[in-house]
Protein backbone atom coordinates (compact mmCIF):
# COMPACT_ATOMS: atom_id res chain seq x y z
CA UNK A 1 0.00 0.00 0.00
CA UNK A 2 1.79 3.26 -1.07
CA UNK A 3 0.73 7.04 0.59
CA UNK A 4 -0.99 9.11 -1.68
CA UNK A 5 0.04 12.81 -1.91
CA UNK A 6 -2.46 15.90 -2.33
CA UNK A 7 -1.67 18.90 -3.02
CA UNK A 8 -4.00 21.72 -1.48
CA UNK A 9 -3.45 25.23 0.83
CA UNK A 10 -0.93 25.25 3.30
CA UNK A 11 2.51 25.24 4.19
CA UNK A 12 3.01 21.75 6.33
CA UNK A 13 2.92 18.44 5.25
CA UNK A 14 -0.31 16.80 6.63
CA UNK A 15 -1.75 13.63 7.25
CA UNK A 16 -5.54 12.97 5.57
CA UNK A 17 -7.70 10.90 7.32
CA UNK A 18 -10.23 10.36 4.37
CA UNK A 19 -10.84 7.19 3.32
CA UNK A 20 -7.74 6.12 1.05
CA UNK A 21 -8.47 5.11 -2.95
CA UNK A 22 -9.52 1.51 -4.15
CA UNK A 23 -6.61 -0.51 -5.21
CA UNK A 24 -4.08 1.11 -3.35
CA UNK A 25 -3.29 3.60 -6.59
CA UNK A 26 -1.00 6.79 -5.00
CA UNK A 27 -2.80 10.10 -6.39
CA UNK A 28 -1.08 13.02 -6.57
CA UNK A 29 -3.07 16.42 -6.88
CA UNK A 30 -0.60 18.84 -7.82
CA UNK A 31 -2.08 22.10 -6.40
CA UNK A 32 -0.44 24.42 -4.04
CA UNK A 33 1.99 24.15 -1.57
CA UNK A 34 1.28 21.25 0.65
CA UNK A 35 1.57 17.54 0.42
CA UNK A 36 -1.36 15.58 2.42
CA UNK A 37 -0.75 12.45 2.72
CA UNK A 38 -3.30 9.25 2.49
CA UNK A 39 -2.83 5.75 1.31
CA UNK A 40 -5.20 3.25 -0.48
CA UNK A 41 -8.17 0.48 1.00
CA UNK A 42 -8.83 1.90 4.07
CA UNK A 43 -8.75 4.56 6.22
CA UNK A 44 -5.25 4.91 6.97
CA UNK A 45 -1.56 6.59 8.42
CA UNK A 46 1.44 6.73 7.38
CA UNK A 47 2.42 4.02 9.72
CA UNK A 48 0.38 1.94 8.07
CA UNK A 49 1.86 2.57 4.57
CA UNK A 50 5.36 1.09 4.28
CA UNK A 51 7.35 1.53 0.84
CA UNK A 52 5.72 5.33 0.73
CA UNK A 53 8.10 7.75 -1.02
CA UNK A 54 10.68 9.91 1.55
CA UNK A 55 9.69 13.56 1.58
CA UNK A 56 12.71 15.59 2.51
CA UNK A 57 11.51 18.86 1.71
CA UNK A 58 8.42 21.33 1.02
CA UNK A 59 9.20 24.76 -0.83
CA UNK A 60 6.52 27.77 -1.11
CA UNK A 61 6.90 27.23 -4.53
CA UNK A 62 5.07 24.07 -4.63
CA UNK A 63 7.72 21.97 -5.21
CA UNK A 64 9.01 18.73 -3.33
CA UNK A 65 11.76 16.43 -3.10
CA UNK A 66 11.43 12.96 -2.95
CA UNK A 67 13.74 10.11 -1.14
CA UNK A 68 13.66 8.60 -4.85
CA UNK A 69 14.90 11.54 -7.13
CA UNK A 70 15.93 14.10 -4.57
CA UNK A 71 14.69 16.33 -7.18
CA UNK A 72 13.08 19.88 -6.50
CA UNK A 73 11.37 20.89 -9.59
CA UNK A 74 7.91 20.90 -10.68
CA UNK A 75 8.82 18.24 -13.27
CA UNK A 76 9.62 16.16 -10.87
CA UNK A 77 6.23 16.63 -8.94
CA UNK A 78 4.37 15.82 -12.43
CA UNK A 79 6.77 13.08 -13.69
CA UNK A 80 8.82 11.62 -11.28
CA UNK A 81 6.39 10.31 -9.08
CA UNK A 82 4.40 9.42 -11.94
CA UNK A 83 6.22 6.07 -12.16
CA UNK A 84 4.88 4.83 -9.14
CA UNK A 85 1.51 6.80 -9.00
CA UNK A 86 -1.53 7.97 -10.62
CA UNK A 87 -1.40 11.38 -10.91
CA UNK A 88 -5.08 13.32 -10.76
CA UNK A 89 -4.25 17.35 -10.88
CA UNK A 90 -6.11 20.30 -9.10
CA UNK A 91 -9.34 17.83 -7.99
CA UNK A 92 -10.50 17.55 -4.17
CA UNK A 93 -10.07 20.41 -2.73
CA UNK A 94 -13.12 21.64 -0.36
CA UNK A 95 -14.49 24.67 -1.79
CA UNK A 96 -17.35 27.34 -2.07
CA UNK A 97 -15.71 29.71 -4.56
CA UNK A 98 -13.33 29.23 -8.05
CA UNK A 99 -11.08 31.42 -5.77
CA UNK A 100 -10.52 28.59 -3.57
CA UNK A 101 -9.45 26.07 -5.80
CA UNK A 102 -5.33 25.95 -6.16
CA UNK A 103 -3.58 26.70 -9.01
CA UNK A 104 -3.18 23.47 -11.43
CA UNK A 105 0.56 22.34 -12.88
CA UNK A 106 -1.65 20.91 -15.92
CA UNK A 107 -0.97 23.57 -19.01
CA UNK A 108 -4.30 24.77 -20.76
CA UNK A 109 -6.28 23.44 -17.53
CA UNK A 110 -7.80 25.32 -14.96
CA UNK A 111 -9.52 25.10 -11.37
CA UNK A 112 -13.07 25.90 -10.52
CA UNK A 113 -15.22 25.13 -7.94
CA UNK A 114 -17.91 22.43 -8.24
CA UNK A 115 -20.82 23.83 -6.63
CA UNK A 116 -22.77 20.89 -6.43
CA UNK A 117 -20.21 18.74 -5.01
CA UNK A 118 -18.16 21.19 -3.02
CA UNK A 119 -15.04 20.48 -4.47
CA UNK A 120 -12.48 21.70 -6.38
CA UNK A 121 -11.46 19.93 -10.40
CA UNK A 122 -10.20 21.08 -13.74
CA UNK A 123 -11.24 22.13 -16.93
CA UNK A 124 -9.86 22.95 -20.34
CA UNK A 125 -8.97 26.76 -21.14
CA UNK A 126 -10.73 27.37 -24.25
CA UNK A 127 -9.15 30.79 -24.55
CA UNK A 128 -5.97 31.98 -26.41
CA UNK A 129 -4.07 32.27 -23.68
CA UNK A 130 0.09 31.40 -22.74
CA UNK A 131 1.23 28.56 -21.81
CA UNK A 132 4.03 26.09 -21.93
CA UNK A 133 4.17 22.90 -23.79
CA UNK A 134 7.32 22.02 -22.76
CA UNK A 135 9.23 21.36 -26.28
CA UNK A 136 12.02 23.84 -26.40
CA UNK A 137 11.59 23.97 -29.88
CA UNK A 138 8.38 26.13 -30.18
CA UNK A 139 7.98 29.63 -29.14
CA UNK A 140 4.48 31.71 -28.34
CA UNK A 141 3.19 28.72 -27.10
CA UNK A 142 -1.06 29.24 -26.64
CA UNK A 143 -3.56 27.45 -25.43
CA UNK A 144 -6.34 25.50 -27.89
CA UNK A 145 -9.40 23.78 -26.77
CA UNK A 146 -7.22 22.30 -23.74
CA UNK A 147 -4.19 21.73 -25.54
CA UNK A 148 -1.00 23.74 -25.67
CA UNK A 149 0.67 24.62 -29.22
CA UNK A 150 3.31 26.91 -30.25
CA UNK A 151 5.03 27.53 -33.30
CA UNK A 152 8.06 26.22 -34.45
CA UNK A 153 11.45 28.21 -33.12
CA UNK A 154 13.49 29.97 -35.86
CA UNK A 155 17.13 28.62 -34.98
CA UNK A 156 19.04 30.46 -37.90
CA UNK A 157 21.57 32.12 -36.31
CA UNK A 158 23.27 33.90 -39.51
CA UNK A 159 26.55 32.06 -39.21
CA UNK A 160 27.59 30.73 -42.79
CA UNK A 161 30.03 28.37 -40.64
CA UNK A 162 27.39 26.97 -39.08
CA UNK A 163 24.67 24.26 -39.53
CA UNK A 164 21.63 24.92 -37.27
CA UNK A 165 18.51 22.69 -36.39
CA UNK A 166 16.53 21.83 -32.50
CA UNK A 167 15.82 19.35 -30.56
CA UNK A 168 12.56 19.23 -28.76
CA UNK A 169 14.56 18.60 -25.10
CA UNK A 170 17.50 21.29 -25.50
CA UNK A 171 16.19 23.64 -28.36
CA UNK A 172 18.07 25.94 -30.73
CA UNK A 173 21.78 23.76 -31.71
CA UNK A 174 24.18 25.09 -34.33
CA UNK A 175 27.02 22.49 -35.75
CA UNK A 176 30.12 23.76 -37.06
CA UNK A 177 31.05 23.33 -40.26
CA UNK A 178 34.71 23.34 -42.48
CA UNK A 179 33.70 24.96 -45.63
CA UNK A 180 35.05 27.89 -47.90
CA UNK A 181 33.61 31.35 -46.79
CA UNK A 182 35.82 33.59 -48.73
CA UNK A 183 34.71 37.70 -48.50
CA UNK A 184 35.38 38.55 -52.83
CA UNK A 185 39.24 38.87 -51.63
CA UNK A 186 40.94 36.12 -54.16
CA UNK A 187 44.25 36.96 -52.69
CA UNK A 188 43.46 36.01 -48.87
CA UNK A 189 41.78 32.75 -48.44
CA UNK A 190 39.09 32.09 -45.33
CA UNK A 191 37.39 29.08 -44.56
CA UNK A 192 34.97 28.28 -41.55
CA UNK A 193 36.85 26.84 -38.55
CA UNK A 194 35.23 26.53 -34.93
CA UNK A 195 32.08 27.96 -36.25
CA UNK A 196 33.87 31.18 -37.32
CA UNK A 197 35.25 32.06 -40.56
CA UNK A 198 38.80 32.75 -40.05
CA UNK A 199 41.87 33.47 -42.49
CA UNK A 200 43.93 30.46 -43.79
CA UNK A 201 46.30 31.87 -46.17
CA UNK A 202 47.41 34.96 -46.71
CA UNK A 203 49.77 34.27 -49.40
CA UNK A 204 47.71 31.55 -51.31
CA UNK A 205 49.67 32.31 -54.69
CA UNK A 206 53.20 30.90 -53.46
CA UNK A 207 53.90 28.04 -55.87
CA UNK A 208 57.29 27.30 -53.91
CA UNK A 209 59.43 28.05 -57.22
CA UNK A 210 61.87 30.31 -57.38
CA UNK A 211 61.73 31.02 -60.96
CA UNK A 212 58.60 32.58 -60.95
CA UNK A 213 57.24 35.92 -59.75
CA UNK A 214 53.90 35.42 -58.01
CA UNK A 215 50.77 37.62 -59.06
CA UNK A 216 47.65 38.11 -57.31
CA UNK A 217 44.66 40.01 -58.48
CA UNK A 218 42.16 40.37 -55.51
CA UNK A 219 39.02 39.94 -58.09
CA UNK A 220 40.70 37.44 -60.85
CA UNK A 221 43.02 35.59 -58.71
CA UNK A 222 46.58 34.31 -59.22
CA UNK A 223 49.22 34.83 -62.13
CA UNK A 224 52.90 33.84 -62.62
CA UNK A 225 55.81 35.15 -64.30
CA UNK A 226 58.44 32.84 -65.69
CA UNK A 227 61.91 34.03 -65.29
CA UNK A 228 65.18 33.38 -66.79
CA UNK A 229 69.00 33.74 -66.21
CA UNK A 230 68.16 34.21 -62.35
CA UNK A 231 70.82 31.73 -60.11
CA UNK A 232 68.43 29.31 -58.38
CA UNK A 233 68.59 26.05 -56.17
CA UNK A 234 67.52 22.77 -58.30
CA UNK A 235 67.85 20.67 -55.12
CA UNK A 236 70.34 18.21 -56.91
CA UNK A 237 73.67 17.61 -54.94
CA UNK A 238 75.31 16.86 -58.14
CA UNK A 239 74.63 19.48 -60.50
CA UNK A 240 76.26 22.89 -60.33
CA UNK A 241 75.40 26.33 -62.00
CA UNK A 242 72.04 26.28 -61.35
CA UNK A 243 70.05 29.10 -63.37
CA UNK A 244 66.54 29.77 -64.27
CA UNK A 245 65.44 29.09 -67.46
CA UNK A 246 61.84 29.67 -68.56
CA UNK A 247 60.55 29.62 -65.36
CA UNK A 248 62.41 26.41 -64.46
CA UNK A 249 65.91 26.03 -62.12
CA UNK A 250 67.69 23.37 -63.45
CA UNK A 251 71.96 23.25 -63.75
CA UNK A 252 74.89 21.61 -65.47
CA UNK A 253 76.19 17.97 -64.36
CA UNK A 254 74.06 14.41 -64.31
CA UNK A 255 70.97 14.94 -61.63
CA UNK A 256 70.66 13.24 -58.98
CA UNK A 257 66.89 14.66 -58.16
CA UNK A 258 64.66 11.72 -57.96
CA UNK A 259 61.54 14.34 -57.51
CA UNK A 260 60.75 12.06 -54.37
CA UNK A 261 60.47 14.25 -51.08
CA UNK A 262 60.78 11.57 -48.83
CA UNK A 263 64.62 10.66 -50.29
CA UNK A 264 67.52 12.75 -49.41
CA UNK A 265 69.56 12.74 -52.67
CA UNK A 266 72.95 13.30 -52.44
CA UNK A 267 76.09 13.04 -54.90
CA UNK A 268 79.17 10.60 -53.51
CA UNK A 269 81.82 12.93 -55.49
CA UNK A 270 82.78 9.76 -57.99
CA UNK A 271 79.78 10.63 -59.60
CA UNK A 272 77.18 7.65 -58.20
CA UNK A 273 73.72 8.98 -56.47
CA UNK A 274 72.56 8.17 -53.44
CA UNK A 275 68.82 8.30 -51.94
CA UNK A 276 68.70 7.87 -48.31
CA UNK A 277 64.81 7.71 -47.37
CA UNK A 278 63.30 10.11 -44.85
CA UNK A 279 60.89 10.73 -42.07
CA UNK A 280 60.23 14.36 -43.16
CA UNK A 281 56.85 16.08 -43.36
CA UNK A 282 55.92 15.85 -46.90
CA UNK A 283 52.35 16.67 -49.26
CA UNK A 284 51.11 13.46 -51.27
CA UNK A 285 49.48 15.80 -53.26
CA UNK A 286 46.07 14.75 -51.97
CA UNK A 287 44.12 17.31 -50.45
CA UNK A 288 41.80 15.05 -48.67
CA UNK A 289 44.16 13.28 -46.52
CA UNK A 290 46.31 15.65 -43.29
CA UNK A 291 49.13 15.15 -41.33
CA UNK A 292 51.74 13.53 -44.41
CA UNK A 293 54.46 11.57 -43.39
CA UNK A 294 57.41 10.83 -45.33
CA UNK A 295 57.73 6.51 -44.57
CA UNK A 296 60.28 3.82 -46.24
CA UNK A 297 60.62 6.65 -48.91
CA UNK A 298 56.85 7.00 -49.32
CA UNK A 299 54.40 10.12 -48.74
CA UNK A 300 51.36 9.04 -47.24
CA UNK A 301 49.04 10.89 -45.36
CA UNK A 302 45.66 10.36 -43.26
CA UNK A 303 42.19 10.23 -44.77
CA UNK A 304 40.84 13.83 -43.35
CA UNK A 305 37.84 13.15 -41.00
CA UNK A 306 34.22 15.09 -41.79
CA UNK A 307 31.86 13.16 -39.86
CA UNK A 308 29.80 16.09 -38.45
CA UNK A 309 27.88 14.05 -36.32
CA UNK A 310 24.31 14.87 -37.57
CA UNK A 311 22.33 11.69 -39.10
CA UNK A 312 20.86 13.64 -42.14
CA UNK A 313 23.77 14.46 -44.02
CA UNK A 314 26.36 12.94 -46.29
CA UNK A 315 29.74 13.84 -45.27
CA UNK A 316 32.46 13.84 -48.10
CA UNK A 317 35.62 15.59 -48.78
CA UNK A 318 36.17 17.76 -52.15
CA UNK A 319 39.20 16.05 -53.83
CA UNK A 320 40.09 19.35 -55.34
CA UNK A 321 39.69 21.95 -52.15
CA UNK A 322 40.02 19.41 -49.57
CA UNK A 323 37.63 21.31 -47.63
CA UNK A 324 34.39 18.79 -46.17
CA UNK A 325 31.20 19.05 -48.11
CA UNK A 326 28.01 17.89 -46.34
CA UNK A 327 25.44 16.78 -48.65
CA UNK A 328 21.88 15.98 -48.14
CA UNK A 329 20.54 12.35 -46.75
CA UNK A 330 18.01 10.56 -48.79
CA UNK A 331 14.38 11.65 -47.97
CA UNK A 332 12.83 9.73 -44.97
CA UNK A 333 15.96 7.88 -44.71
CA UNK A 334 14.87 6.55 -40.89
CA UNK A 335 17.38 8.79 -38.22
CA UNK A 336 16.33 9.61 -34.56
CA UNK A 337 15.29 13.47 -33.24
CA UNK A 338 15.97 12.65 -29.81
CA UNK A 339 12.78 13.61 -29.16
CA UNK A 340 10.46 11.12 -27.52
CA UNK A 341 7.17 12.61 -28.37
CA UNK A 342 7.81 12.24 -32.16
CA UNK A 343 7.17 8.88 -34.23
CA UNK A 344 8.35 8.15 -37.77
CA UNK A 345 11.60 9.64 -37.19
CA UNK A 346 13.43 10.55 -41.09
CA UNK A 347 15.69 12.82 -42.45
CA UNK A 348 13.93 16.36 -44.43
CA UNK A 349 16.01 18.92 -45.47
CA UNK A 350 19.33 18.02 -43.36
CA UNK A 351 17.06 17.64 -40.57
CA UNK A 352 15.63 14.41 -38.82
CA UNK A 353 12.02 15.45 -38.31
CA UNK A 354 9.37 12.98 -36.88
CA UNK A 355 5.48 13.45 -36.82
CA UNK A 356 3.67 14.19 -33.42
CA UNK A 357 3.24 11.21 -31.23
CA UNK A 358 -0.74 10.59 -30.52
CA UNK A 359 -0.91 10.37 -26.84
CA UNK A 360 -4.93 9.69 -27.06
CA UNK A 361 -5.65 6.69 -24.89
CA UNK A 362 -9.51 7.31 -26.52
CA UNK A 363 -10.02 7.94 -22.02
CA UNK A 364 -12.63 10.01 -21.41
CA UNK A 365 -11.32 10.61 -17.95
CA UNK A 366 -7.25 11.67 -18.55
CA UNK A 367 -6.23 14.95 -20.18
CA UNK A 368 -3.13 13.17 -23.06
CA UNK A 369 -0.22 15.18 -23.45
CA UNK A 370 3.50 14.20 -24.66
CA UNK A 371 6.43 15.67 -22.48
CA UNK A 372 10.11 15.02 -23.91
CA UNK A 373 11.04 15.66 -20.44
CA UNK A 374 9.08 12.77 -19.15
CA UNK A 375 10.10 10.39 -21.99
CA UNK A 376 6.81 10.30 -23.67
CA UNK A 377 3.24 10.44 -23.68
CA UNK A 378 1.38 11.65 -19.93
CA UNK A 379 -2.18 10.25 -19.64
CA UNK A 380 -3.34 12.45 -16.55
CA UNK A 381 -6.87 11.95 -14.81
CA UNK A 382 -9.00 14.65 -14.40
CA UNK A 383 -12.99 15.17 -14.35
CA UNK A 384 -12.96 13.37 -11.11
CA UNK A 385 -16.74 12.49 -10.47
CA UNK A 386 -17.84 13.41 -14.36
CA UNK A 387 -20.17 11.49 -15.73
CA UNK A 388 -18.46 9.01 -18.70
CA UNK A 389 -19.34 6.37 -20.88
CA UNK A 390 -17.42 2.81 -20.32
CA UNK A 391 -18.89 1.43 -23.62
CA UNK A 392 -20.55 -2.06 -21.59
CA UNK A 393 -24.29 -1.95 -22.05
CA UNK A 394 -24.21 -3.68 -18.81
CA UNK A 395 -22.74 -0.97 -16.56
CA UNK A 396 -24.83 2.18 -15.51
CA UNK A 397 -24.13 5.69 -14.09
CA UNK A 398 -20.26 5.86 -14.62
CA UNK A 399 -18.38 8.31 -13.45
CA UNK A 400 -14.45 9.23 -13.76
CA UNK A 401 -12.61 7.88 -11.34
CA UNK A 402 -8.68 8.15 -10.66
CA UNK A 403 -9.07 8.19 -14.69
CA UNK A 404 -11.19 5.28 -15.18
CA UNK A 405 -14.66 5.16 -16.34
CA UNK A 406 -16.67 3.59 -13.63
CA UNK A 407 -19.95 2.46 -13.18
CA UNK A 408 -22.06 -0.29 -11.70
CA UNK A 409 -22.80 -3.20 -13.03
CA UNK A 410 -26.33 -4.93 -14.11
CA UNK A 411 -27.19 -7.40 -11.48
CA UNK A 412 -29.26 -9.96 -13.80
CA UNK A 413 -29.31 -12.67 -10.37
CA UNK A 414 -32.63 -14.16 -11.21
CA UNK A 415 -32.14 -16.13 -7.73
CA UNK A 416 -32.60 -19.15 -10.08
CA UNK A 417 -29.98 -21.93 -9.13
CA UNK A 418 -30.26 -23.97 -12.12
CA UNK A 419 -29.36 -20.53 -14.15
CA UNK A 420 -26.39 -18.99 -14.99
CA UNK A 421 -26.99 -14.92 -15.19
CA UNK A 422 -24.72 -12.71 -17.43
CA UNK A 423 -25.14 -10.03 -19.09
CA UNK A 424 -24.94 -8.82 -22.66
CA UNK A 425 -22.51 -6.16 -22.34
CA UNK A 426 -23.96 -5.05 -26.31
CA UNK A 427 -27.20 -4.36 -26.17
CA UNK A 428 -27.35 -5.12 -22.14
CA UNK A 429 -29.89 -7.64 -22.21
CA UNK A 430 -30.33 -10.40 -19.13
CA UNK A 431 -29.23 -13.28 -20.21
CA UNK A 432 -30.03 -16.65 -18.13
CA UNK A 433 -28.17 -19.54 -19.27
CA UNK A 434 -29.35 -23.35 -17.81
CA UNK A 435 -26.52 -25.50 -15.91
CA UNK A 436 -25.96 -29.18 -16.57
CA UNK A 437 -28.82 -31.02 -15.98
CA UNK A 438 -28.96 -33.17 -12.97
CA UNK A 439 -27.02 -30.78 -11.04
CA UNK A 440 -28.07 -30.87 -7.47
CA UNK A 441 -30.45 -27.98 -6.41
CA UNK A 442 -32.70 -26.83 -3.57
CA UNK A 443 -33.58 -29.24 -1.31
CA UNK A 444 -32.60 -32.55 -2.78
CA UNK A 445 -34.06 -31.56 -6.41
CA UNK A 446 -32.14 -31.50 -9.37
CA UNK A 447 -31.57 -29.07 -12.29
CA UNK A 448 -33.68 -29.39 -15.86
CA UNK A 449 -33.77 -27.22 -18.35
CA UNK A 450 -33.10 -24.18 -16.21
CA UNK A 451 -35.67 -25.71 -13.50
CA UNK A 452 -35.73 -27.02 -10.32
CA UNK A 453 -37.53 -30.00 -9.88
Amino acid sequence: MKLIPHFIHGSQVQQDARPCSRNGRFVQLLMAATLVLTAGGTACTAETVPNAPTLTHNDANGTVDTGASGKDTKSSLEFTLMQSATVNIGTGAACSTDADCPTTFLACYTPFCDKMKGVCNVKKIQADVDCSDSNKCTEGDRCHDGKCIGSPLACDDGNPCTTDFCIASKGCEHGNLEVPCQDGDLCVLHACQGGACKVIDTAPCDDGNPCTTDLCDPGKGCSYVALNAVACDDGDACSVGDVCKLGTCSGKGDSCNDGNPCTDDSCDGQGKCLYNPNSKPCSDGKPCTVLDTCTQGTCTGTAKNCEDGWPCTIETCDAVTGFCTYGMAAANMACDDGNPCTAGDGCKDYLCKGTDLSCDDANACTADSCAPESGGCVNVPIDSGAACTTGDACTAAATCQLGECVGQTKDCDDANPCTIASCDSLGGACVQTPVANGQACGDGGSCYAGTCL
